[in-house]
């Protein structure tokens, strides 16, 4: 990846078969394990450790996994396929006089990224129904940014 061209290049690719998260109370998740299912640029720790790629976790900033949870599971409409899997139980970080929650997957401050591709399914628990009937106002509510 030359800052001064215009080619792609493969630097990273999963389908999370073998990824394992190392979660806690109080700690960002550390994301390692080789997809052997896929060839080549299959390695968490090769992505995260390319000169390219800045910074890669899934935060939480607070908390511990009763509250919030990223974990790779399998999908449930699929066999033998696995899926990351991010729970929010409960708010768990103070903001101001309110609590918000938090579990995000980060890849910042990278060098010469142009483009990012990605392909996601997105499934919502029916409980986020709930949001449909909610009567006052929410003020903040993010699900994906990019």
């Amino acid at each position: 990846m030359d800052c001064g061209t215009q080619s792609e290049e493969l630097l990273f690719q999963t389908g999370f078969y073998l990824t394992q998260l190392s979660n806690g109370e109080y700690f960002n998740v550390e994301i390692y394990g080789t997809d052997d299912n896929l060839t080549g640029n299959n390695a968490w720790s090769q992505f995260i450790d390319h000169p390219k790629v800045g910074f890669v976790e899934i935060g939480y900033e607070d908390g511990n996994d009763t509250q919030r949870l990223a974990s790779v599971v399998d999908d449930p409409d699929d066999v033998g396929n696995k899926v990351m899997k991010f729970r929010l139980l409960e708010p768990h970080i103070k903001e101001g006089k309110d609590y918000k929650g938090r579990v995000q997957l980060s890849v910042h401050d990278n060098n010469c990224m142009k483009e990012i591709y990605q392909t996601v399914r997105l499934k919502l628990h029916p409980d986020m129904m709930g949001f449909q009937e909610r009567s006052n106002r929410l003020y903040w509510f993010t699900l994906a940014e990019f």
